[in-house]
């Protein structure tokens, strides 16, 4: 694995689990989704 980043984009769901946490009082525990990569060498398992 390279690593992993916050995703810079909220899409429709990210957007609809925030509004889900701001109706139950979580707002404040919403975060982006972590993304990260693997690259494993071909024929390798």
């Amino acid at each position: 694995m390279l690593g992993a980043a916050t995703n810079p984009k909220l899409d429709a769901s990210d957007l609809a689990l925030k509004e889900l946490a701001k109706d139950i009082g979580k707002e404040a525990h919403f975060e982006a989704a972590k993304v990260a990569i693997y690259l494993a060498n071909r024929g390798v398992q």
